[in-house]
């Protein structure tokens, strides 16, 4: 298993992981399936950041996308220092497997 950040070439596997996060757990994403399903590739594609500061990581297995973890890290400067995790998400096959850790301490 190898963690990395997504780049906008990885925009068709996070899109399909996105979908299936949120069509099996509706209540623990701020959006929902219906919203989501008729986005674009572009439009996932633009979700994508690409600085430092702003990434979403994600754990492959055998060049699957198994799990997901977005990090947000505020830009003003007086709260600069705070940053947020959202948007994890582990396939249920891989649950108890430790991916969620991993992910979380990379």
């Amino acid at each position: 298993m190898i963690v990395k950040k997504l780049t906008k070439d990885d925009a068709e596997d996070y899109r399909q992981i996105r979908l299936e996060a949120l069509d099996k757990n509706p209540d623990s994403f701020g959006t929902t399936y219906q919203e989501e399903v008729i986005k674009t590739i572009e439009q996932f594609w633009d979700r994508i950041p690409v600085d430092n500061n702003n990434f979403i990581l994600g754990c492959f297995e055998d060049k699957h996308l198994i799990g997901i973890v977005a990090f947000n890290q505020e830009s003003r400067i007086k709260i600069r220092h705070k940053a947020y995790i959202s948007s994890m998400y582990v396939k249920q096959e891989y649950g108890g497997k430790g991916i969620g850790k991993l992910l979380l301490n990379e």
